[in-house]
């Protein structure tokens, strides 16, 4: 691609398993010279991003505050410091992830398996849960490393939610009520619950991520396809999966790649405005921890 070109991937052609080039896991992307800096947020150590009806709130392992905030002409506005989180855990917030559920609930998630639900206004906790990490080894054949629990999530209904392991092994991995089922994850499948869990959720299913490209995960969201997308940190690079996890599989195929500008460090958090993707860093400072990128592109 020629350089500052761009062509939109439409949803059609990524719903079909069609990147632009060959092979089955394939390249594709914004340039260096498409990545636009969004702004600051007031967090430290931005961990998670979500969007719904393009509002994004921001999480962070360091902060233990929810931010929310809009993009306007690329740049962020609107940024609101909401209620402080309860506390998750010693050393900082600990809070690594969020998304909202089926009625625009906020849903945060700490390394130490805590599951707080907010209002949609971010002031209230409604609910809460404790997530069993230790029902997850037997199904990912090993110990799941302390450090590497819930680095992303998408929530789904009936109290399920799909989660991120960032490392050794990396997967993604489906908790619910002990006793459920596993669903899987289906973009045709409504979502429209409220997140409602008992007092602890247990692992039902999991999928390993094998990906050279990819040594780690640090984000799980909906990308603009309907498709699961994730990020690497390490690997500097976006992730797209295939677009149904089943039940009965054990393993997430990574169907494409979207490299990350190489001067954007520690990208962490990542959500989609349209088909617009939200990128945001995990460092000690605020300065600069949000950026936003071209539409993905050829």
């Amino acid at each position: 691609m020629s350089r500052g070109a761009r062509c939109f991937v439409a949803s059609a052609v990524l719903a079909a398993g069609v990147a632009c080039g060959s092979g089955p896991s394939d390249e594709i992307g914004t340039g260096t010279e498409d990545q636009t800096a969004g702004g600051t947020l007031p967090l430290l150590e931005v961990s998670g991003l979500a969007v719904r009806d393009h509002r994004f709130v921001a999480v962070g392992d360091r902060s233990s505050q929810v931010v929310t905030f809009r993009l306007k002409d690329g740049k962020l506005d609107d940024v609101v410091t909401h209620t402080p989180l309860p506390k998750a855990g010693d050393g900082g917030s600990q809070y690594e992830a969020v998304a909202f559920d089926g009625k625009g609930n906020v849903v945060v998630m700490s390394e130490t398996g805590k599951l707080a639900v907010l209002d949609a206004d971010c002031e209230k906790e409604i609910a809460s849960s404790e997530i069993d990490w230790t029902s997850a080894d037997p199904l990912v054949d090993g110990h799941v490393e302390q450090n590497s629990l819930g680095e992303g999530m998408v929530i789904l209904d009936a109290s399920h939610v799909l989660v991120a392991l960032e490392k050794s092994p990396s997967a993604i991995v489906e908790f619910g009520p002990r006793g459920d089922a596993p669903r899987g994850y289906d973009p045709t499948a409504p979502r429209t619950a409220a997140f409602a869990p008992p007092a602890e959720l247990v692992a039902l299913a999991a999928w390993k991520v094998e990906d050279d490209a990819a040594p780690d995960l640090s984000e799980l969201t909906i990308g603009p396809d309907g498709a699961l997308w994730s990020i690497s940190q390490q690997g500097k690079t976006i992730l797209r999966f295939e677009r149904t996890l089943r039940p009965f599989e054990e393993r997430a195929s990574v169907k494409a790649h979207v490299p990350i500008p190489g001067d954007l460090e520690g990208a962490e958090g990542l959500a989609f405005d349209g088909d617009t993707p939200v990128v945001a860093r995990d460092r000690s400072s605020t300065k600069k921890n949000v950026f936003v990128l071209a539409p993905i592109a050829e």
